[in-house]
């Protein structure tokens, strides 16, 4: 029996001796370090509207309205889209509806 708690008592020395050794570093004594500054970001010019390249003119938007979390956008060639946007489920779903 003294044999196993000798070897305890060994252990239990060794795990102090590493929990001291691993711990004992906690930096105190360094300087502290500042951060370094963020980038402020460039001023851009002002955009009074959204700028789409390369859309045909009978593509672009001709009216919009919202209501809550669907907007509906009119487009010059007649097209219309409904967009009801809900971020709980990551799905996509189109419907094409054509009445003539």
């Amino acid at each position: 029996m003294k044999s196993r708690a000798g070897r305890g008592v060994f252990w239990l020395l060794v795990m102090a001796g590493l929990a001291g050794a691993v711990f004992g570093q906690s930096g105190r004594s360094r300087p502290p370090v500042t951060a370094p500054p963020k980038p402020q970001p460039e001023p851009r010019g002002v955009v009074t509207g959204p700028v789409v390249l390369g859309v045909p003119e009978g593509g672009k938007l001709a009216g919009q309205e919202s209501a809550g979390g669907t907007g509906r956008y009119r487009l010059r060639n007649g097209l219309t889209t409904v967009v009801r946007e809900r971020h709980s489920v990551p799905l996509v779903v189109v419907e094409v509806a054509a009445g003539v």
